[in-house]
């Protein structure tokens, strides 16, 4: 049983390493698409939507492309992580 549980934790650091990685990344990208906003709200508030349209349109896309990525890999990573937990704890539990 230890050499179950040891190397069901290790998977487990890693993939917890990997759900706080891809969190670090939503974090610039919630800060990075708060200040698109704000340069478009501002450019609508001046009549300037033209001059800035094209080239934030071509910015969001590729933020929205990579955000849905990084949900996936998120995803993915988080239901490891369960799975993980639940097989840990039925490990110790069993003991």
């Amino acid at each position: 049983m230890s050499d179950l549980l040891e190397a069901l934790v290790f998977e487990m650091d890693g993939v917890m390493g990997s759900i706080n990685s891809s969190l670090e990344i939503m974090n610039d990208l919630e800060v990075r698409l708060g200040q698109l906003r704000v340069d478009l709200d501002t450019a609508v508030y001046r009549g300037e939507e033209r001059i800035f349209n094209r080239d934030h349109h071509r910015e969001v896309r590729i933020l929205s492309e990579l955000f849905h990525y990084l949900m996936k890999d998120l995803t993915a990573a988080s239901e490891t992580a369960l799975n993980l937990h639940l097989s840990i704890f039925d490990t110790v539990a069993k003991k």
